[in-house]
């Protein structure tokens, strides 16, 4: 297995050809009110015009796209055969991309296979013209924002609850020159955030980084309630250099470090990069710390280039960064995360009622790693939540035990 782009090429340009083929032939009003409500808000938080049928198409999935254009809304204005090819092989690569970008040599023969069998599907002989000319002689030339990633674990959530207001705060954030610090305690969703906003953003028709590198100082995690320690991929500068050095193919054999450092640095600056340094709180980062103020302070002496640089942290850099603090879930949050992680039959047998709320608010203190902990302890018991409020102060029980823990 290994990486391959050309992969992903074929899956963003058939996700644009949907879109193109949408536009001509159907119009805003044809979406449904769930469609057009999610794609408004946004545009809205991209700061687009979000009457503009174009401007919402750009935000549209390719399975909500399929979707579309296989109904009998859009067959009304022109009829399809999409409904013939199936097209889950693409769906969940480029629903999967943040948990593992590695496509095996079958597989990516599937995906051309499938994607050629969409472009006649469509009916329309310009469409099946465009991407053969694509796949034949532009497939190389064609440009998609490449992801570089040292981190432990993929994405482990579809979809980001209760923070869509400060993902819309981060991506203006990042429109300005000045390194940003998302900063808070444990458990609040730093790196949840910064996952969510490059999803965004590599899917951004717009290609506002042509490479992102998410290098992570992470030796934990918090997981099915329990914390998972492991060796870290990164533990200081030094590493950090060397693994950009390697994404970056820049040779660092018989070169003095302040060179490949060199090199490193102007590679990032010469294109529009975006460099996440995850969990910059370790002992040993800590003691580095000068090393990585410098880092922001390039950053900042390079305010007229297009890259731009994101620490999550508990702590931050100083002063040398805008602080993007997290804070706690509200009530409704905490209740919107509980319910999209516990099927209906969980809620239902757990019997939650509204006084139970606001104790499972105080309980996990409206931080999501603790809701997803207790939610966890509610999926493994057969108990009512009402027994578990009784239990929980007395330790007696193994729930109660492991809901101190």
């Amino acid at each position: 297995m290994q990486i391959n782009l050309d992969g992903y090429k074929m899956i963003f340009f058939i996700e644009n050809l949907l879109r193109e083929y949408c536009e001509e032939f159907t119009q805003i009003e044809d979406l449904s009110s769930e469609l057009r409500t999610k794609y408004s808000e946004t545009a809205k938080a991209n700061e687009q015009d979000h009457n503009n049928y174009r401007n919402l198409l750009k935000y549209s999935h390719l399975g909500d796209l399929v979707d579309f254009i296989k109904s009998k809304r859009f067959k009304s204005y022109k009829m399809n055969n999409l409904e013939t090819v199936n097209v889950s092989v693409l769906i969940k690569r480029r629903n999967d991309i943040m948990h593992s970008r590695s496509i095996s040599h079958l597989e990516i023969d599937k995906i051309s296979e499938v994607s050629n069998e969409i472009s006649l599907a469509l009916l329309e002989s310009k469409y099946n013209l465009q991407w053969n000319k694509f796949i034949t002689t532009d497939i190389k030339e064609y440009r998609i924002p490449l992801v570089h990633m040292v981190y432990p674990l993929g994405k482990n959530f579809d979809n980001l609850i209760g923070r869509n207001d400060e993902l819309i705060e981060l991506k203006r954030e990042i429109t300005r020159p000045i390194p940003v610090s998302i900063v808070g305690h444990g458990g609040l969703g730093k790196t949840a955030l910064v996952l969510q906003l490059i999803e965004d953003v590599l899917y951004s028709p717009d290609l506002p980084f042509e490479n992102i590198y998410f290098m992570s100082f992470k030796n934990s995690t918090f997981e099915n309630g329990q914390i998972m320690r492991f060796e870290k991929a990164i533990s200081n500068h030094t590493d950090l250099i060397q693994r950009l050095a390697s994404f970056m193919n820049i040779e660092s054999e018989n070169k003095e470090f302040h060179e490949l450092e060199r090199l490193v640095w102007d590679n990032l600056f010469a294109q529009k990069s975006l460099l996440i340094l995850d969990n910059l709180e370790t002992e040993i980062v800590k003691s580095n710390l000068n090393e990585f103020t410098e880092i922001a302070q390039r950053f900042i002496a390079g305010f007229t280039k297009p890259s731009r640089l994101i620490i999550t942290s508990r702590y931050g850099l100083g002063d040398r960064e805008s602080k993007f603090p997290l804070h706690q879930f509200n009530l409704q949050n905490t209740k919107n995360l509980v319910c999209s992680y516990l099927s209906e039959s969980v809620l239902k047998e757990k019997n939650i009622k509204q006084g139970d709320w606001e104790w499972i608010q105080s309980y996990t203190r409206g931080n999501p790693g603790l809701i997803i902990a207790f939610c966890n302890t509610l999926k493994s018991t057969r108990k009512q939540l009402m027994d578990l409020r009784v239990e929980y102060n007395t330790k007696y029980t193994e729930e109660s035990k492991i809901l101190h823990n």
